[in-house]
This record gives C-alpha cells, sequence and structure tokens, in this order.
C-alpha cells in the first residue's frame, strides 16, 4: 500500500454541493420555506438550487457547526471512548462527559534552548526540536480560538492535531480527503456555471436566480 492513501473501499461518491445554499455563501445550506432567515441580507443572497457535483472522495465527518466557506479546512477526530468520527462534543456523548478528542495544547517555554547536555529545568517539559514543550491534557481543535490554548506570561500555546484526526476540505456540510489523504482540494477543468431553477420565497415571491460561476483553477483549503 502507498503511505497516506485512503483504502479504495472507504472513498465515496459525494455530492460536494448543497441541493439548496444561500447564493453569497454556498456553504450554507437554506430552505426555501425559510429562506428569508437562513439567507438574511446581501451578503448571503438569497437560497438558491444547486445541481449535484459528484466527486470521488473520503467521507471523514461532518463540518456542520464550524460554520466554514467552502474548501476550508476542517478537522475531525473520535469521541474518547465510542472511537466515533466528530468534529465537536456534541457529537459525542455528553450526557457521559465524553468529548471528542481532535488535538491537544503544545505549550513552548518562549526562548528556551536545550539539548542533550542542556536539558529543560521545568518540570515536565521535554526537549522538542531545540526547545522545551510540554504537551498539556487541554483539547482543542485547530479551528478555534488561540484563547483556547493560553498559557502563562513566557509560554505561548499551540494546538496540535492528534496522530488520529484527520485535516480535510468543508464541502456541504462534509469534511473531504483525497484518495491520497490530503486535504480535498477539487480541480474544474472548465468554467462551468451552475443550472440555477427558479425558487419563491416563503410568501411566495419570485426571486431572481443568482448564478454561481465555478471558478478554473483548483480551490485552496
Amino acid at each position: 500500500a502507498i503511505p497516506n492513501n485512503i483504502p479504495t473501499q472507504l472513498l465515496d461518491q459525494v455530492n460536494i454541493n448543497h441541493q439548496f445554499a444561500c447564493s453569497g455563501q454556498t456553504n450554507l445550506s437554506c430552505s426555501l420555506a425559510t429562506s428569508e432567515t437562513d439567507c438574511p441580507g446581501e451578503a448571503t443572497g438569497v437560497c438558491t438550487a444547486y445541481d449535484e457535483d459528484i466527486r470521488l472522495a473520503y467521507n471523514a465527518g461532518t463540518c456542520i457547526s464550524d460554520n466554514l466557506a467552502t474548501g476550508s479546512a476542517c478537522y475531525v477526530g473520535t469521541c474518547e471512548n465510542s472511537g466515533f468520527a466528530c468534529s465537536n462534543n456534541s457529537e459525542c456523548d455528553t450526557s457521559a462527559g465524553e468529548a471528542c478528542e481532535i488535538g491537544f495544547c503544545e505549550i513552548t517555554e518562549i526562548g528556551s534552548f536545550c539539548d542533550a547536555s542542556t536539558p529543560c529545568e521545568t518540570p515536565d517539559f521535554e526537549c522538542v526540536n531545540s526547545q522545551c514543550k510540554f504537551q498539556s491534557p487541554i483539547g482543542c481543535s485547530p479551528n478555534d480560538s488561540p484563547s483556547s490554548c493560553t498559557a502563562a506570561p513566557g509560554y505561548s500555546g499551540q494546538c496540535i492535531l492528534q496522530e488520529s484526526s484527520f485535516k480535510g476540505g468543508c464541502f456541504a456540510d462534509k469534511c473531504l480527503l483525497s484518495a491520497g489523504g490530503e486535504v480535498f482540494e477539487p480541480t474544474f477543468t472548465n468554467s462551468i456555471q451552475n443550472k440555477i431553477r427558479p425558487i419563491r420565497t416563503a410568501l411566495g415571491e419570485e426571486r431572481t436566480p443568482v448564478y454561481w460561476s465555478q471558478p478554473t483553477s483548483s480551490r485552496s483549503g
């Protein structure tokens, strides 16, 4: 097997478009019945119907609650007891206090230097790449605010992805990886304009269809 490649049997034909999405934010799903609420304001546009765009990818989990833009980086870990895929604690058994394990906070002593002859003096800190670091038990996700890994003065915090977690691209509430195990970044060989069906608001008013042109280059995650 090729390292990092996703086994063929785990790949799926997935639709990277929402059936209905706000025309200004295509990763924001909506319903025609509640379009005024789902897509408020000019920035979100109007609730629009999109054709399917089926691609081969590995669906690692959800990215629904992250409110991410289409193609943004997303992260999927595992529930600490059940081992089920999750992107946040709400997808685990919260009644039993189960947490979603995605990453951990790594604390670094600012300005520190260490090697085999100069060990770290701070308790519980270990020498990693010539710096004194500590792996905190505090869980985190790279999509969290930097404040989730705050540290005392003289120290910096960074969220490190667990080895069992995945980093993918968020498309239609799905956190996707390529067959090569990398962030899913679909390439569009032609400039394709999605076909839009006429829509009506909850009040029965017909809205002018808004067209979304897909770019000719790859999306970045």
